[in-house]
Formats: C-alpha cells, structure tokens, sequence
C-alpha cells in the first residue's frame, strides 16, 4: 500500500500499489472500490469487488496538468464521493472534500509520480 496524506488534506488515503495502472486499464472516467472512515479512505480496485464500495471517481487523461475538470467536479459532485483522482501522463494526484464540504479543484495537494503505460494502452482521443 502507498500513502498520500499531505498536511492540508483532512484525509488520509491509502491506495494499492498497483491502482494506477489498473485505473488506466478501466478507461478514461470511473469509480474506485475500497473502504472508509472518518479520517481516511483505503482504495483497493477500480472494479467493483465483493466487500468493497464506492469510494471515489477517478479520470485520466494522456497528458497535461492533474486538475478536475468541470465535468470531473459535476461527477465528484453527483456521486457523493469523499475522493477524487486524477491522472495527466506521468502524474497522479488525488482531490478530497474539505470538512465544510469545498473541493481545491485547480491542483491537488500533493502529486506523484504515475509510470506512463506501453504505448498500446495509451487512450484514444474521442474528437
């Protein structure tokens, strides 16, 4: 398991080793599976598995800067989730619900590093 938990967010989440990749694997938008407490969120699958339940969305997109779209703040809005993670080419970064409800969209508190897939995993633009 690996950890994020930067001093500004008022949770602290745990996610697998291998999530990120299997997040690419599920496509452009979608939710993660794990568990969760009133202080942080443990984030085992993108796929829904037995024992596990909705705690987020994430989206990814090929390059550019780890930031919520409009449409990802409408989905994180829509499904009540406590997080949200957002993948840009080499970089990850997850977003979270602040005590009072407010979403620091524009950047997440702390970025990590996210391996880039073989060139055949790479999306197709829809444009």
């Amino acid at each position: 398991m690996h950890i994020w938990s930067p001093p500004e967010s008022p949770l602290r989440i745990e996610y697998a080793a291998d999530l990120f990749s299997e997040v690419r694997l599920e496509g452009a938008t979608g939710t993660l599976y794990g568990l969760k407490s009133k202080t942080s969120v443990r984030v085992s699958a993108a796929r829904c598995e037995a024992g596990l339940k909705p705690v987020g969305i994430f989206a990814v997109r090929n390059r550019g800067e780890v930031f919520l779209t409009e449409a990802d703040l409408e989905r994180f809005e829509k499904s009540d989730s406590e997080i949200a993670l957002v993948i840009a080419g080499a970089s990850a970064g997850f977003f979270v619900r602040q005590r009072n409800g407010s979403i620091q969209s524009i950047k997440s508190y702390q970025e990590v590093a996210c391996p880039k897939p073989p060139s055949r995993f790479i999306m197709k633009r829809a444009d």
